[in-house]
């Protein structure tokens, strides 16, 4: 072996294949592996390139399932690779043709080189033989040797690919190259490198690579965008054009005035970002969300000077048979070709009529001055009136200052007097109060702070009420109501708000010292709009179209009724409007057309039409989740006749939230799948009209008994209860089950109580082991609450829920971050402990009203807690029997695991790229970077009582000897000693 070259030394180094040569040699069977290797014939003749390509993606993807990469580290497919190299190459096509110097390429997270290998087959496609000279670095070792090594077989010089982590240490600093190209780590954080991020970006500032600001610590991408920048070839050297590869994130991420913001402006002042085109889902071996290819360019042409190219491709793709990871969708040829043409058309390389491309799904051109935008904060003057209540005084009562104020006693007897009335104005109530303060004995002059701490407490906001000002006479705002806008960069600030905000609330104003300058690419579909008003009016959110048409101008157009909602696809499918003076509204493709409880998102190719229904344009993103918002929120509030407020509050982020939007289309998906599935599973009964009555008869009794089969089996889809017994944690679902199957009213309340502590201790069980990975240790800190009493309570558990949460982001478990939020299962945890203590259920036998009406409230709440916690069912809990060895680096799993309310342990056996330790209990998600320890917290013990083995979660810790006692779900317990 050191007989090769240095560069095949190197890359078999990087394998470590001379410490593999010798495990196997030491193991005997270095000679087999070496003689099955012999005997396979894998000449071209036998294997061709195509297959050979496909089988090595397949290892590749093996290979990456393997290794430790967090998720946000990746592998482009083949057909992502071949679509940024056409995109990259393909408006220079022409120019590629012609024989010269060959062409400079760079890929600064070049992986196992496969944007390599796809420039190289674009240009054997259009007859160009000249090799490129590739350079790319790469941070992980195999991969970089994998990268070499395939070079190598290519025949090709494979020293250009250097080792290493591009961001801290560029190894090519100081080159540039004609096309670049890259798929960097999507969301990965930086925190890593960043001391030596930002001393470059300090001390060298656009003499370097980072000059245009730093993007948040959480997401290295836009870091890359600057890197391949700096590589470029200047333009007075040629120029150059790159492509990359990046998740929605880096569209809008960041607010005005942000790194991520600041760095999207300088590239487009530079007039550097030439296009972006958004992909189907599921493209990634290890990522479902959508992705977009931003083309970059130093050298446009005078058509796409101060233009940003837009296409939107989701729809191009072919869904796999069989999912591979993630990735459930693929790119043909055909796609690819059909992408790329749109794109060319859009960059004036071609025209339509050249490549006969139809203008469905064409690509837009974008002002780029478009994208930057001024946010500015709207203010409403805070108005309120004034009231006294018990909770009021008890309000003021409890405040620090009071215990340092010597006579609070009279004071508060003072507000006590006035309880129960109500002031229109401030000067109103302090009357009244100095009042009273004066039958107290006390002065008027009391404290400025007590001042403003009852004016404070007996304030209540009022939409009609007085205008409070400071002391100078100023105008106070409302914290409450304030949020941001963006306004177009060109516009006055002040008279926008007036025309676009002020006519619904005519007393908002503009901050004007809040004013920043942002920038931000439009998401799919990339049609611009007006600017975005946080959450907002719907009035400023979507525009209604209305307006009065005379009998002529209904001639010929056609009139979209509430009926046609369902079953018009396009224009042409409705009915002429009849001669009529009643109000119409003009409507078209990507208009929401319908009224409460029956809303829907006009297709793009739908067509002009009148309608008498409500029609709202939006101004953002494509419309869906403002449509999917209306829809669920008119059924809430009033059923199928309410009517939505045109002053409703919208959630304007999530209508402008590509990656949302995506949701809801991945969401329709699925409901289209489960509609033509089960539409086919019982038969038509009269599909033969011929047959007799006798036969129809059969036909409709099998159909009737498979009808109440299938009517049980999609029981538990409507059922949270049900769908807990069958996906939860055992611990879980087994209550969940008792509960279901109780018959009494006093077991119904019974299994709900336990239920919703099961809740509460399973979530805190996870809490406390992330608490104890954390500190690797089962400190004294974290026992001390397990020592009191006779063991965990309800509240024991809540505690080490809040306590983690309140830490900040959870890598190790993210689901658990949203614990605390105000819908999160924090807060219903805590109104069913308060229902829990309040409840008689031990200390007498209650009559049948009495658990009637604590049944008929505590039902919702469990169910909506465990609606909460949908992402447990997401959660394996396994037993970890044997982590075995493989040979080739990676070890196997064997052991058991307990999946629903069954009470058998189902076996398992899955490749692992590191080792665990065995008999014991891990927990991991589909979010969670690693397995999570559950010991020594949870075990699977045989419980003596019931002769079989039991998942037994800690109960009580002994404070004399440290002793721990665990509780199976039989409330049996298994004595301990140590951890």
């Amino acid at each position: 072996m050191q007989g090769f070259p240095a560069e095949v030394v190197d890359v078999l180094d990087s394998f470590e294949f001379p410490y593999t040569v010798r495990h196997l040699a030491n193991a005997r069977v270095l000679r087999q592996v070496v003689t099955r290797f012999a005997e396979l014939d894998l000449s071209p003749a036998t294997v061709s390139d195509q297959e050979m390509g496909r089988e090595y993606e397949e290892l590749v993807r093996r290979f990456t399932e393997a290794s430790p990469e967090s998720a946000a580290e990746h592998t482009s497919p083949q057909d992502v690779s071949a679509l940024t190299a056409r995109l990259l190459l393909g408006p220079d096509a022409s120019a590629l043709i012609a024989p010269g110097p060959s062409i400079t390429v760079y890929d600064p997270c070049c992986g196992t080189g496969g944007m390599f290998s796809a420039v190289e087959g674009f240009l054997r496609e259009v007859g160009n033989s000249a090799v490129p000279l590739v350079s790319g670095q790469e941070i992980n070792p195999e991969t970089y040797a994998t990268a070499r090594s395939l070079r190598m077989m290519r025949g090709a010089d494979p020293t250009g690919i250097l080792h290493g982590d591009v961001l801290s240490d560029d190894r090519h600093r100081g080159e540039t190259f004609d096309y670049l190209l890259a798929a960097p780590p999507n969301g990965l954080a930086w925190k890593r490198q960043h001391d030596e991020v930002a001393r470059e970006a300090a001390e060298l500032g656009f003499e370097g690579r980072f000059g245009a600001g730093l993007p948040r610590i959480s997401d290295s991408s836009l870091l890359f965008v600057q890197h391949l920048v700096a590589h470029m070839r200047p333009t007075d050297m040629g120029g150059a054009r790159a492509a990359i590869v990046f998740t929605g994130s880096s569209l809008q991420s960041g607010g005005a005035g942000s790194g991520d913001s600041e760095i999207r402006r300088w590239l487009v002042d530079n007039d550097l970002l030439e296009g972006v085109v958004a992909l189907p889902t599921h493209l990634l071996w290890n990522i479902s969300i959508p992705m977009y290819v931003w083309l970059l360019s130093n050298r446009k042409s005078t058509q796409l000077q101060g233009k940003v190219v837009a296409l939107d491709a989701r729809r191009h793709s072919a869904t796999l048979r069989r999912p591979l990871d993630r990735k459930r969708h693929y790119l043909t040829d055909q796609h690819i070709r059909e992408i790329v043409e749109r794109y060319e058309v859009a960059c004036g390389v071609t025209s339509e009529g050249d490549r006969g491309v139809d203008t469905e799904g064409a690509a837009l051109l974008l002002d780029a001055d478009d994208l930057v935008y001024q946010e500015v904060t709207i203010e409403w003057p805070l108005r309120q009136h004034f009231a006294v209540s018990a909770d009021v005084v008890a309000d003021v009562e409890s405040s620090r200052m009071m215990t340092r104020f010597d006579q609070a006693p009279a004071l508060l007897r003072a507000l006590r007097e006035l309880t129960g009335e109500t002031w229109p104005t401030w000067a109103a109530f302090e009357g009244a109060f100095s009042t009273a303060l004066k039958n107290a004995g006390l002065s008027t002059e009391l404290p400025r702070s007590l001042w403003d701490r009852v004016r404070k407490a007996v304030a209540v906001s009022d939409a009609g009420g007085e205008v409070q000002v400071d002391s100078r006479g100023r105008t106070l705002p409302d914290p409450e109501l304030a949020h941001t806008v963006r306004v177009p960069l060109g516009q006055d600030v002040e008279e926008f708000v007036q025309r676009e905000i002020a006519p619904e609330p005519p007393d908002a104003r503009p901050d004007m010292r809040s004013i920043k300058i942002g920038c931000a690419l439009p998401q799919a579909p990339f049609i611009i709009g007006g600017p975005g008003t946080g959450f907002g009016p719907l009035a400023t959110v979507a525009r209604r179209v209305r307006r009065w048409l005379s009998q002529g101008a209904t001639e010929g157009m056609p009139l979209l009724s509430g009926s046609d909602l369902q079953i018009a696809a396009t224009a042409a499918d409705l009915s002429e409007a009849p001669e009529t003076a009643q109000a119409l509204a003009v409507c078209t493709g990507g208009d929401v057309v319908g009224l409460a409880g029956n809303w829907r998102l006009l297709p793009a190719d739908f067509g002009d039409a009148v309608t008498r229904l409500t029609v709202l344009r939006p101004l953002g993103n494509s419309g869906r989740a403002l449509c999917e918002w209306l829809r669920t929120r008119a059924g809430e509030e009033g059923g199928l006749h309410a009517r939505v407020s045109m002053n409703s509050q919208v959630p304007v982020e999530l209508i402008k939230d590509a990656e949302f939007n995506s949701l809801l289309l991945d969401l329709d998906a699925g409901k289209e799948a489960l509609a033509r599935t089960t539409s086919r599973i019982l038969p038509n009964v009269f599909r033969d009209p011929q047959a007799g009555l006798d036969e129809m008869r059969r036909t409709a009794k099998a159909s009737a008994y498979e009808a109440r089969i299938i009517g049980e089996l999609v029981q538990p889809l409507g059922d949270p209860v049900w769908r807990a017994e069958w996906s939860y944690p055992y611990h879980m679902a087994a209550l969940a089950r008792q509960y279901r199957i109780a018959t009494t009213l006093a077991q119904r309340k019974d299994a709900l109580l336990k239920l919703a502590e099961s809740v509460a201790r399973c979530v805190g069980v996870l809490a406390l082991a992330v608490r104890i990975h954390r500190r690797q240790s089962f400190e004294d800190a974290l026992r001390g609450p397990f020592k009191k009493g006779g063991g965990a309570t309800f509240w024991t558990w809540q505690s080490q829920i809040s306590d983690l949460v309140k830490d900040g982001p959870i890598p190790e478990l993210p689901e658990l971050e949203g614990a605390l939020d105000p819908d999160g299962v924090f807060s219903l945890l805590n109104q069913l402990r308060g229902m829990r203590n309040d409840s008689s259920h031990a200390s007498r036998v209650q009559p049948e009203h009495e658990l009637e009406r604590e049944v008929q409230a505590l039902e919702p709440v469990v169910v909506a807690t465990l609606e909460s916690v949908g992402w447990l069912s997401g959660l394996h809990w396994d037993l970890v029997d044997t982590c075995a060895y493989t040979g080739n680096g990676g070890f196997t799993l064997i052991g058991r695991r307990l999946r629903g309310s069954h009470p058998d342990w189902e076996t398992f056996e899955r490749p692992y790229p590191g080792t665990l330790d065995p008999n014991r209990i891990y927990v991991q998600g589909p979010s969670s970077a690693e397995p999570l320890a559950l010991w020594p917290i949870a075990r699977a013990e045989v419980c003596t009582e019931c002769d079989a083995r039991e998942l037994f979660l800690l109960h009580r810790i002994t404070r004399e000897n440290g002793a721990i006692t665990s509780r199976c779900g039989r409330d049996h317990e298994l004595p301990r000693h140590g951890a």
